[in-house]
């Protein structure tokens, strides 16, 4: 029983559970067991590596009875090695962001308190250009720079942060890294689906909104997604409606004071834009066509009508 309670012995349980905690942790991340299960999955994930730890540990309990002291000093060297491997691994790690961090054409920087790379917009119903969806394939990385256009002889066009996209191990999209204070306008990457709010459009650069509840914004490459403004993205929808309080009336003609369609429908698809007038197709709760007529929908920089991506 004596020695049970030796340093040796102890080091040895205190060394399996930490080991096989790391291990049993990283094994279950790359099996995947926290795949699709929100932000649940990182503790789903660090639980099945307690649980291999626990049940290790108490394995080396039971080994001490049999072991030779000798060797549980060679084993205790062999683990200790490698937790001294693990911490070296880290160290390198952090070395590596860092340097990233440092300025340079192509790494990824963050915004320090010299730069400013965003701005706040002050209004709640700007209503933008239109959309811009990203390239959401595996690997591809939306990089945010700061303002090009703050030096009008030289565009600035350092990166200070990215989004990283990945594909999970059934090849569905979706994203390995994103800065904290990211929050789209539209997110349902499981059907594929990832727009920001476009404010501004240049030849090389667009601003986005990348934060809906702060209004916050970043300038991205023109090149690296689909820019669609808001007749292309409208006639992209599965289905428009009024806004609810908005006016109802659907026209023969895009005139204010031309005839209303009389004919119940559900929903709406748009066919055609003009200006601020919309020719749609008059939906049953089936969604087939009994009708078509003109609607408005947007009266100068406010939105009269809301849109359905999917059904």
């Amino acid at each position: 029983m004596k020695k049970m309670f030796k340093a040796s012995s102890l080091l040895f349980y205190l060394l399996c559970f930490v080991v096989f905690t790391i291990l049993g942790t990283v094994t279950a991340g790359l099996a995947g067991a926290g795949d699709g299960q929100g932000l649940a999955g990182g503790a789903i994930v660090l639980g099945y590596g307690v649980m291999t730890g626990f049940g290790v540990f108490v394995l080396a309990i039971i080994a001490v009875y049999s072991l030779d002291q000798r060797k549980i000093v060679v084993m205790n060297k062999v683990l200790g090695g490698f937790v001294l491997l693990l911490l070296g691994v880290l160290a390198i790690r952090v070395l590596t962001i860092k340097r990233m961090e440092e300025p340079g054409e192509d790494v990824i920087r963050k915004p320090s308190p010299t730069t400013k790379p965003v701005n706040f917009l002050q209004s709640d119903e700007m209503m933008g250009l239109g959309f811009f969806a990203p390239q959401i394939d595996d690997g591809n990385k939306l990089y945010f720079y700061n303002n090009p256009f703050q030096n009008y002889q030289n565009l600035n066009t350092t990166i200070y942060d990215s989004l990283v996209f990945m594909n999970d191990r059934n090849g569905n999209p979706g994203i390995s890294y994103a800065p904290p204070w990211l929050l789209p306008e539209i997110n349902k990457l499981d059907y594929g689906i990832l727009y920001f709010r476009v404010l501004g459009a240049g030849r090389e650069y667009i601003e986005i909104e990348v934060n809906v509840q702060t209004h916050q914004t970043a300038f991205i490459q023109r090149q690296s997604g689909m820019l669609l403004f808001w007749p292309d993205f409208l006639l992209g929808m599965h289905s428009v409606e009024f806004n609810q309080g908005e006016q109802t009336t659907v026209r023969i003609k895009p005139l204010s004071h031309a005839g209303e369609v009389i004919q119940d429908f559900e929903c709406m698809r748009a066919l055609e834009i003009k200006e601020e007038w919309m020719m749609v197709a008059l939906l049953d709760t089936d969604f087939k066509e009994v009708g078509k007529g003109w609607i408005q929908w947007r009266a100068g920089d406010q939105m009269l009508i809301n849109y359905n991506l999917l059904s």
